[in-house]
């Protein structure tokens, strides 16, 4: 597809090509919902979905609180471990046609992509909104329960027991980025954006080189 190009650095581009669309996309259905409801709304798109300035104390609240919902996928993995292990690790085919160069870019590309696309759909637009009609308690439990559904794509072709831990510990982050957006933000997804990214880029070496 791309003459002259090695395979991963193709990959490579493949990815950037897919997280620019997928951005485009995440970000086109709450800007259509904007539109149609702008006169309920106050303060423009941004702030409707949350892409706003917070305080140096939600970005450090944020790395605390997601360092202690991180205890429940450190024990998840530990749980897959004595399992037999992950049987789809992320970028496994990555990194064995990539060089080390090629791959770092991959999969920081690989956090951005769940940490920012993830953030804006699922906390930004649907949490928000839930939160706003149902309330923090319930509001938040359903935008992390949506957020689950998704994660049956990755899941999906694994043995049971995988998919089961892998969607139970995808809703417990789910939980606590809407939490940290909501409680300690003021609103603002961009300290969970920043957690969200940390979380997949730390799982992947987990993934390859100890399950």
């Amino acid at each position: 597809m791309f003459i002259g190009l090695n395979v991963g650095t193709q990959y490579l581009v493949q990815k950037v090509i897919h997280f620019v669309m997928q951005l485009f996309v995440f970000l086109a259905i709450p800007f259509i919902c904007y539109l149609l409801t702008k006169k309920k709304n106050h303060g423009g798109f941004l702030k409707y979905i949350g892409l706003t300035k917070a305080s140096e104390k939600s970005y450090s609240s944020a790395l605390g609180i997601t360092g202690i919902a991180y205890l429940f996928t450190i024990c998840y993995f530990i749980v897959l471990k004595f399992n037999g292990g992950m049987v789809i690790s992320p970028l496994q085919q990555t990194y064995e046609i990539s060089s080390p160069i090629t791959f770092a870019f991959t999969s920081l590309l690989f956090g951005l992509n769940a940490g920012v696309c993830e953030e804006i759909l699922f906390r930004g637009f649907i949490g928000k909104r839930l939160i706003q009609t149902l309330g923090f308690k319930w509001g938040n439990l359903i935008q992390a329960i949506i957020f689950v559904f998704p994660h049956f794509t990755t899941f999906g072709i694994t043995p049971t027991f995988e998919v089961i831990v892998g969607v139970i510990n995808a809703g417990v982050m789910g939980w606590t980025f809407g939490y940290i957006m909501h409680k300690k933000s003021k609103g603002s997804i961009l300290p969970s954006i920043v957690v969200h990214t940390l979380v997949d880029i730390i799982a992947i070496p987990i993934s390859l080189f100890l399950l």
